[in-house]
């Protein structure tokens, strides 16, 4: 029986589950659909490849940030962003979803690169979200560390403009991660 709302959501978990053990660039769409339990084709009625989940949420997110940093729509009522698809050709950029480890339901994304404002070397956190009803639990703070892990050394982080709750999340868990070793300048 078919039930497009639950084969969704078993694509949604299975592309998780794949992306989190081989990364984004080694998963193919037949990977996901073999977990998932469906046809290759199925997968694509409801998302063109891989990266159209990506950039559905970074469209939220984009959206989120719209009211402090006045980003407005197209006429194809969408966000512009113009180094999205860089993150699909470029090694000095990375995409990584955040998922519950349990059920592995999606949660938010991070977006990290190596162009940084202030540092010679090192990373930035382009883009991070966590879906609404998933924040002040300490997901944001784990997937946040788990970067700053997976690539130590320099990082940038410049929370979204004109938000105290992303300046003070920000704040709380740099302080905590360094020990209060870490220097703030012109909003990064």
């Amino acid at each position: 029986e078919y039930h497009p709302s639950t084969t969704l959501q078993k694509i949604i978990n299975a592309g998780l589950q794949v992306f989190s053990e081989k990364g984004y660039y080694n998963t193919t769409t037949a990977e996901i659909a073999q977990i998932a339990g469906v046809s290759t084709g199925i997968v694509y009625n409801y998302f063109k490849d891989k990266k159209d989940i990506l950039f559905r949420l970074l469209q939220y997110s984009l959206y989120e940030e719209s009211s402090n940093d006045q980003n407005d729509i197209g006429e194809d009522a969408l966000f512009k962003y113009p180094w999205f698809e860089h993150y699909f050709v470029e090694e000095d950029r990375e995409a990584y979803f955040i998922r519950d480890r349990k059920a592995e339901n999606l949660l938010g994304f991070v977006m990290v690169n190596a162009y940084l404002q202030k540092n010679a070397d090192g990373r930035s956190i382009a883009e991070f979200m966590v879906l609404p009803r998933f924040r002040r639990n300490k997901i944001g703070k784990e997937a946040a560390v788990m970067c700053f892990k997976k690539h130590r050394g320099n990082w940038e982080v410049s929370p979204a403009y004109g938000s105290s709750q992303a300046y003070l999340f920000w704040k709380n868990v740099i302080d905590e991660y360094t020990g209060g070793n870490y220097h703030y300048e012109d909003g990064i």
